[in-house]
């Protein structure tokens, strides 16, 4: 799904999301936001607000297309992967093993990490790792 084919892809879902959102009134917008930082709390039973049901159908739609369409290309995956029919994609994979190792940058990338670093310290400016890492990437 590259090329014109992902684009209109992509469009089209964008269209079906952009119409589910114009449903919304500023109450259910509200009613979203509340539950939102209900689960971003942790609180559990949070109750999905009427309203946001419409937009999930839309997500989970597109979510399934994707994953059809690039079933043989994704290789990310987490404990709660699914596959398109929806059975847990976890039974079949082997027990997570995280490696750490060291890594020895060349002269190069070390300039460049250390450039983008000096930079950052000199604008004195409070970023995050992912800023950092975006401005490190775009040089």
């Amino acid at each position: 799904m590259c090329g014109t084919d992902g684009q209109d892809l992509e469009r089209s879902g964008a269209r079906e999301l952009s119409r589910a959102k114009r449903t919304l009134t500023q109450e259910d917008r509200q009613e979203m936001r509340f539950a939102h930082q209900q689960m971003l709390l942790g609180e559990e039973d949070v109750k999905t607000p009427h309203a946001a049901e419409a937009i999930r159908k839309v997500q989970v739609a597109l979510v399934k297309t994707i994953q059809v369409e690039f079933s043989g290309s994704i290789i990310r995956r987490t404990v709660n992967s699914k596959r398109p029919d929806g059975t847990s994609l976890n039974d079949q994979l082997p027990p997570y093993v995280s490696h750490i190792l060291p890594v020895e940058l060349q002269n190069w990338e070390m300039e460049v990490l250390n450039d983008s670093f000096q930079s950052l310290m000199q604008q004195k400016r409070n970023t995050t790792f992912i800023e950092f890492s975006n401005e490190v990437s775009s040089q």
